[in-house]
């Protein structure tokens, strides 16, 4: 027992020995101590009596200097400098043009006078003169007056119904309305009522034979195709190309 003790005495002796090296070790380390310092900073700040200073800075700007500017300038007023010598463009520069403006104006008048005569007119008239069919004119190009019949074309296709369908398709291009009357085409013949504007005209006829076609406008229908060859015949000459015969 007394060995047993033994170790174990001299293992509490090494554990005093040792706290007591690290307390004095904790206790050499250095701690500073300078918190306590502080307190004088606030000490300062209460002390300074900086408001004073400021009233005696107000009192340093005098407002003399404002005074020596204004009346320095007063003397400035010397506006001689605008010279009013600027008369010197005065010099007669209007002389120039006055002597431009004298060639022009003989030579203007002479040319323009000589060829506003007559010979502009000449050339007018017999422009006008060609396109003597007004848009009323039924005629189809290649078409012929009739002789001694008042508005009959003469053609020499014996095709009437090509005719009859390209005069209809200028005449309401012209703003005429077309409404066939009720006939046989076997008869040879056609027999239109034109409207224009929705007001009714004459009645166009289109006859054709084997020697050609004719187109012809009246106040009133011909429907008889025999009545209406007679009534061509009678105003033409002999060489009429109407006959009895039609082609179909």
């Amino acid at each position: 027992m007394n060995r047993l003790q033994k170790p174990q005495n001299s293992l509490r002796w090494f554990l005093i020995f040792l706290s007591l090296g690290l307390h004095g070790l904790v206790l050499s380390l250095p701690i500073d101590h300078k918190k306590p310092e502080e307190k004088p900073r606030s000490t300062a700040v209460k002390v300074v009596p900086l408001p004073k200073q400021p009233s005696s800075l107000a009192v340093i700007p005098k407002p003399s200097p404002s005074k020596a500017p204004v009346a320095t300038f007063v003397p400035k007023r010397a506006l001689p400098k605008p010279v009013a010598r600027v008369k010197a463009p005065l010099i007669t520069i209007p002389q120039e043009p006055v002597s431009r403006s004298a060639p022009p104006t003989p030579s203007a008048p002479t040319p323009i006078s000589t060829p506003a005569s007559s010979a502009p007119v000449t050339p007018s008239t017999p422009v006008q003169s060609v396109p003597t069919p007004s848009p009323d004119v039924f005629q189809v190009e290649g078409a012929i007056a009739c002789e001694g019949v008042k508005d009959c074309y003469a053609y020499t296709e014996t095709n009437g119904r090509q005719i009859s369908e390209t005069l209809e398709q200028q005449l309401q291009a012209q703003g005429y309305t077309l409404q066939p009357l009720d006939l046989n085409e076997d008869t040879g013949m056609k027999v239109y009522r034109l409207f224009q504007k929705g007001q009714p005209r004459d009645y166009l006829h289109i006859i054709w034979t084997d020697k050609g076609t004719r187109s012809l406008r009246l106040p009133e229908p011909v429907e008889d195709r025999q009545a209406l060859v007679e009534k061509l015949k009678s105003s033409l000459d002999s060489k009429a190309p109407y006959s009895g015969r039609t082609t179909t």
